[in-house]
């Protein structure tokens, strides 16, 4: 269904009402610039949204293949000149500091120093960091290696060339919602890490990793990287929205979702005009069309590579 056949299906099951108007009077054409239209658009492109990250009753998540995308991880590995050195407190040569400065970064220097960045004073030519689990001590003038295991999605198609410390993901594609692996460089897959990462050790060893913990926005590797390697990121991004100047633009979601989004939107609608009951029996339709969605996949899913996996809940 294009995104006028929806919006008119839309109004005329909601009864057209005058505030979802967007049709023009004499032509009877949509007219893009409504805030009917724009609000049309806006809710289906939730219900879009809602459907690609369905999980319905019985606990079963869907992830629509089509929106699975590589992202880019580069590790970070920044040189950096001690100036001096006293208890846990080192200042150093800025070297290029990233946005979010060295914190939660690890200082391994040439001779037996090293430790973990926890809080960074921006200098200007001096840069000053306290760190934790200090061993070892520096010198005045000693190089230094400043290593990143946290890794936060970054958008590539705004940044060129890009450069490492984030995982580089095409932004115009979608937004990424959810990681699904990690391979590096000779095609191993990385293992997910069960513990929660609040209860991640802090470890200044490094290493090459071999299991990952998701954090908000990206990835912490279980050892801080020994070497400059790339990464793969697979993840799940958001489908594209549709655009309100483009009366036939199509979801990117299979056509046989179409019509939940349809059911979704008028849904949502029922509510904000306070139609609970009304609302009510079209949420009950729209979870069974839901599912019956489902199983049509999930039964081709089993004879070849179907558009959707489904996972249980919890992984």
């Amino acid at each position: 269904m294009t995104l006028e056949e929806m919006a008119l299906d839309l109004h005329e099951t909601l009864g057209e009402l005058s505030d979802l108007e967007f049709r023009d009077p004499i032509t009877g054409v949509p007219d893009v610039t409504t805030k009917g239209w724009r609000d049309i658009t806006r809710i289906l492109n939730e219900a879009q949204l809602k459907i690609a990250f369905h999980k319905n009753s019985g606990g079963r998540l869907v992830r629509m293949r089509l929106t699975e995308t590589i992202g880019r991880l580069m590790v970070q590995r920044i040189a950096a000149t001690v100036v001096s050195f006293t208890g846990n407190t080192l200042t150093l040569l800025s070297a290029g500091h990233p946005a979010d400065y060295y914190r939660g970064m690890l200082v391994v220097g040439t001779g037996t120093g090293r430790g973990v960045i926890f809080v960074h004073y921006l200098g200007a030519p001096d840069d000053t960091v306290i760190m934790s689990n200090v061993t070892g001590t520096f010198t005045a003038g000693e190089a230094i290696t400043i290593v990143r295991r946290e890794y936060l999605f970054g958008d590539s198609s705004v940044t060129n060339p890009i450069v490492a410390g984030s995982i580089w993901f095409p932004y115009a594609q979608g937004r990424p919602v959810e990681i699904t692996g990690i391979v590096d460089e000779e095609g191993n897959e990385l293992d997910l890490a069960e513990k929660p990462d609040e209860y991640t050790q802090v470890s200044t060893t490094e290493g090459t990793p071999a299991s990952y913990t998701k954090i908000s926005g990206g990835i912490r590797f279980d050892t801080f990287p020994d070497t400059a390697d790339t990464y793969l990121v697979r993840a799940m991004r958001s489908p594209v929205p549709m655009v309100t100047t483009l009366v036939t633009a199509t979801p990117e979601i299979p056509e046989v979702f179409h019509r939940c989004m349809v059911l979704y939107a008028q849904w949502w609608f029922l509510v904000r005009g306070q139609e609970l009951q009304a609302a009510y029996g079209v949420r009950r339709t729209y979870e069974e069309m839901i599912r019956d969605a489902q199983t049509e996949f999930d039964l081709q899913d089993r004879v070849q590579r179907g558009q959707i996996k489904f996972y249980t809940e919890g992984r």
